[in-house]
């Protein structure tokens, strides 16, 4: 019975390896949602996302503050963008990014 359940696991998360992570991440939220309330549980997710990009844009070279800006000024409107750049950039022609 033992042998006949991991063998069934296995083939699951070899053949549903998406899927078998969607439901280990949705019930640990659901847990911890139940335990912890839906605000304590959407700021320590905020958070861990923001650590998640923060990393990857390590992982990659990228320049995080650069990256954060031309996302919010693919977002604000013009009046709402007081940093214009040095030397006339303008954050609102997304192609200004740095080589990397």
């Amino acid at each position: 019975m033992k042998a006949e359940l991991q063998s069934e696991l296995l083939h699951l998360w070899q053949e549903h390896r998406g899927a078998s992570l969607g439901l280990m991440a949705g019930v640990i939220v659901a847990v911890c949602m139940l335990i912890f309330g839906f605000w304590q549980t959407l700021f320590v997710l905020f958070f861990g996302f923001v650590g998640l990009w923060l990393g990857n844009e390590y992982d990659n070279k990228a320049d995080a503050w650069l990256d954060f800006k031309a996302g919010l000024a693919r977002f604000l409107p013009v009046s709402f963008q007081r940093y214009r750049g040095r030397n006339g950039t303008d954050y609102t022609d997304y192609d200004f990014r740095k080589e990397r």
